[in-house]
């Protein structure tokens, strides 16, 4: 059989970092005397991994005791802990998300106003949508500064408009990047 290769010393030093410096299964830290290693939830006699998503801190005894044996059980405290965190950050990305996409259909509702108000007239949906993604990449100023900008030379059409607002976008980019 042979033999695998041990874990770098940065990629252990990785994951005691992101889990605190302490044990995940009982909390023990160098502090109380211990030894930390960084163990496999998925062992790698059963397929585990050494991505970062399979490693953990534990402690010489709770990985001694743990042996080859998974944790993927509901019963395992590690295992509930992870569902929960994880099921919190779902939540608060979901709020994230919620805030943003009202965030942006405000602002977007601003551009078809401004944009009403200078030519007369409305973006169709994938203008609608592409002005969103300009607000979202770029922010509301330059969007409705370019949209005043372009509603000053006095298009027939409003796919033209709406074109020469894209290159004004793109231009007002360039220059703040020093392009």
């Amino acid at each position: 059989m042979a033999k695998r290769k041990a874990l770098s010393t940065k990629v252990r030093f990785e994951v005691f970092k992101r889990d605190g410096f302490s044990c995940a299964y009982c909390g023990a830290t160098p502090a109380n005397d211990i030894t930390l290693e960084v163990d496999h939830i998925v062992p790698v006699s059963k397929g585990g991994k050494d991505d970062m998503s399979n490693l953990i801190t534990s402690c010489f005894k709770c990985n001694r005791g743990k042996g080859a044996k998974s944790l993927g059980t509901k019963e395992s405290p590690l295992t509930q802990k992870i569902e929960s965190v994880s099921l919190e950050q779902l939540e608060y990305y979901q709020q994230y998300l919620e805030a943003k996409k009202e965030y942006l259909d405000s602002c977007g509702n601003m551009a078809i106003e401004e944009y009403a108000d200078v030519s007369g007239a409305k973006f169709s949906y994938p203008q609608y949508s592409a002005i969103k993604h300009f607000i979202d990449m770029h922010g509301v100023e330059i969007v409705l500064d370019s949209i005043r900008i372009a509603g000053q030379k006095g298009f027939r059409y409003g796919h033209e408009m709406f074109k020469y607002i894209c290159g004004i976008i793109n231009n007002k980019v360039k220059q703040e990047r020093g392009e």
